[in-house]
């Protein structure tokens, strides 16, 4: 699994995670996402574009009834 979050402006590849299913099975692959977008999240620095500069929108999980209201709000806009 490899979270990924991209520049909505000019694709700049933002921030990237990896959790080795092939390794670890799936056993830790939801918390392992919520992790992931938590970090994404927690900082306005992971998701500024250092190509463009845009300020991308917060990201959030497969799981919707677990966002936060921040999340809630992006998953909106997108």
């Amino acid at each position: 699994m490899r979270p990924l979050c991209y520049c909505l402006e000019c694709l700049t590849l933002l921030f990237e995670r990896v959790y080795p299913t092939g390794e670890k099975g799936m056993n830790g692959f939801w918390k392992a996402e919520r992790a992931a977008v938590t970090e994404y999240n927690s900082d306005s620095r992971n998701r500024t574009c250092p190509e463009c500069g845009t300020v991308n929108l917060e990201g959030y999980c497969w799981q919707s009834r677990k966002d936060t209201p921040a999340e809630r709000q992006a998953r909106a806009k997108w």
